[in-house]
């Protein structure tokens, strides 16, 4: 099995992972991959239910699921985690995991996405300095002054990551467990950016794949205006790994995010909130 997740081919980057399409072959999403983001609550049906028939669709490598649910607790998450990573082994669809890197090592899982924060806070050095410059859900320290977990806490996340389970788990403070270590064992690395800035150092620190946004309008971020085809094309052509476009995307705007030169796209509350969630994402083919 290779150990990239992908190579860069001519124009967009392509998939080299044993039965994927590659992005210029003709894949079964118009050419691209679709990564579907949970969310549970917008569920219409059983949660699980609905993530094995996204499974069944991306079944033999067209994309992959990454199992948000940024609410829950890391206990909550892990227990989650492992139902969902068995529905994907068995369509052979990738699952990714959100956010706790120390579970998701744990799990065995070959993939993780990470907030640039937190990735930045378990890349950076475990010094004093940069334990305070560089916040993380993972790894937030007792000396954090509400500002900074303000700052840097994760939307919605009310730093629940940053239990006493996980300052343990992660021992920053001098500890036995090196982060490092623990990054090391996923050969697929993820993170959310939002300008080209975010996407170059997400790069540099060692993400396979970004996700980008929002495109388009969505209810997910009402009110904020989205930052459009040209933002996307901006990003993809700064950086050499694939870019996934989110926000507001559907099976009517999909090719032109791959005109712009991602990779794929992810779909969340269309997926969580359609009625049959095989013909919705069949809307992309």
């Amino acid at each position: 099995m290779s150990e990239k997740f992908y190579e860069i081919g001519k124009g967009r980057k392509t998939a080299s992972v044993p039965g994927e399409s590659c992005a210029d072959g003709g894949g079964g999403f118009r050419g691209g991959k679709i990564l579907c983001v949970t969310n549970r609550k917008l569920c219409r049906e059983d949660f699980l239910v609905r993530v094995e028939a996204a499974a069944r669709v991306l079944a033999g490598g067209s994309g992959g699921i990454i199992l948000r649910e940024k609410d829950l607790p890391e206990p909550a998450y892990r227990e989650l985690a492992g139902r969902v990573m068995e529905i994907c082994e068995r369509y052979g669809t990738r699952c990714i995991l959100h956010n706790f890197a120390g579970t998701a090592a744990e799990l065995g899982a070959q993939a993780v996405h990470l907030p640039l924060p937190v990735l930045r806070g378990m890349r950076g050095s475990v010094s004093v300095e940069n334990r305070e410059k560089f916040i993380s859900a993972d790894n937030a320290m007792d000396a954090v002054s509400a500002e900074n977990r303000g700052k840097f806490a994760l939307a919605g996340n009310a730093m629940d990551a940053a239990s006493a389970k996980n300052r343990e788990k992660f021992a920053l403070m001098g500890s036995t467990v090196d982060v490092h270590c623990v990054l090391s064992q996923f050969r697929i690395l993820g993170a959310s950016c939002h300008s080209v800035e975010d996407a170059l150092e997400a790069q540099s620190l060692g993400c396979t794949y970004i996700t980008a946004g929002h495109i388009f309008a969505t209810d997910c971020k009402r009110g904020a205006p989205p930052r459009g085809l040209s933002f996307l094309r901006e990003v993809c052509e700064s950086v050499s790994i694939p870019v996934y476009a989110i926000g507001g995307i559907n099976g009517e705007n999909y090719p032109s995010v791959l005109e712009a030169g991602a990779a794929g796209a992810c779909i969340m509350s269309g997926l969580m909130c359609c009625g049959d969630a095989e013909e919705y994402m069949r809307s992309f083919v």
